[in-house]
């Protein structure tokens, strides 16, 4: 079976798009933010989404052209890493 949603492919299925250039980053991520923001309100996965700031990686990555290895790829860190500019609560 054969999706255009790009949030029910593998890692390896996005992967594959991305580096083809048949899926573009932007594409990736739109559709990642609007799962987040369908689903968030009922799950509170999330302590922080960074909306802005995954737009502009996501129209820098497409400018550059495919990539190899986990280009473009959407990636979620728990917020017991400290990462600058974004909120770190322990799991608290």
């Amino acid at each position: 079976m054969t999706t255009d949603d790009p949030t029910t492919l593998s890692a390896r299925d996005l992967q594959r798009r991305l580096a083809s250039g048949s899926l573009q980053v932007v594409a990736v991520v739109e559709a990642h933010l609007a799962r987040i923001r369908e689903r968030d309100g009922t799950i509170a996965a999330w302590a922080h989404v960074a909306e802005r700031e995954a737009m502009t990686v996501a129209r820098a990555l497409d400018r550059k052209g495919p990539g190899g290895g986990l280009f473009g790829l959407p990636l979620g860190l728990k917020d017991v890493i400290d990462t600058r500019g974004m909120p770190t609560a322990y799991g608290s």
